[in-house]
């Protein structure tokens, strides 16, 4: 994949705010965000509609099966949270692999995560990106 293939909506990743005026990212920049939206999609256990399948929840529901669900279970072991989230950025484009990645467990089920990429573009040299949400 080329850096300017990788495109993503311009978000300022420390608050949440979409640029204005809007604008399109590339590369390092975008591969920052998408992975932000990654990690913030699947913090916490609750969703605005558990049994849509759009919502993915963490855990099966009536409409979405345990091999749907993002982590197949109610209660994950940190590791099976850290292995999910490891997966879900390895799968964000552009990203090479996760160098670094930290899970801390808040209250109401929430989690904290920071990770630090390692992009992979065929046209840029690796850069790593730091991501936490």
């Amino acid at each position: 994949m080329r850096a300017s293939e990788c495109l993503a909506v311009a978000i300022d990743t420390s608050t949440g705010e979409l640029s204005l005026p809007p604008r399109l990212v590339s590369g390092v920049e975008a591969v920052r965000v998408l992975a932000w939206a990654a990690v913030r999609c699947a913090r916490g256990e609750f969703f605005a509609d558990l049994d849509s399948a759009a919502d993915v929840p963490l855990s099966p529901t009536g409409s979405v099966p345990t091999d749907r669900a993002w982590l197949g279970g109610a209660a994950p072991s940190r590791a099976e949270m850290e292995a999910q989230y490891r997966r879900t950025l390895s799968a964000v484009p552009g990203v090479g692999s996760v160098a670094s990645l930290r899970v801390e467990e808040l209250p109401r089920r929430e989690r904290r995560v920071s990770a630090v990429l390692v992009t992979a573009f065929d046209d840029e040299p690796a850069a790593q990106v730091v991501v936490g949400g």
